[in-house]
């Protein structure tokens, strides 16, 4: 059912919320190393999003998935605006987001002229996430 499911979102919500304040405080500490982990358990997770079956399950990768965003562009965040900080900030900030819907319309168009199904593209975007980040 629909209230069923909102409740296990709003837990995972929940869930993620504790764990991004965590996650601040080793951040602070040791960006690159917490970014590390963020991407080996976002891939996990990802991979764990293939497997559910249950709605017990699907809460518990859900409140993953949640943590794992989390672990993945808080350190990430914290070493752009850093970087930003010595130079222009405002220039820095726009060409970066610029950069990044352009990464996001060129996967999304080689997907489509490839053929990738959703979760192929999910599952190889996974791989190339490893491979980026550590």
């Amino acid at each position: 059912s629909y209230t069923a499911l909102g409740s296990i979102v709003s837990l995972g919500i929940i869930v993620s919320v504790f764990g991004a304040l965590i996650v601040g405080m080793l951040t602070d500490k040791h960006p690159r190393r917490v970014m590390r982990f963020g991407v080996i358990f976002s891939v996990l997770t990802w991979i764990g999003r293939l497997l559910v079956g249950t709605p017990a399950q699907v809460y518990a990768v859900d409140s993953a998935h949640g943590l794992a965003t989390t672990t993945l562009t808080l350190p990430t965040e914290v070493i752009s605006y850093t970087r930003a900080n010595k130079t222009d900030i405002a220039g820095y900030i726009i060409m970066r987001e610029i950069m990044i819907q352009l990464g996001r319309a060129c996967i999304y168009i080689l997907a489509a002229i490839a053929g990738l199904s959703l979760v192929t593209l999910g599952i190889s975007g996974s791989g190339v996430l490893l491979f980026l980040f550590l």
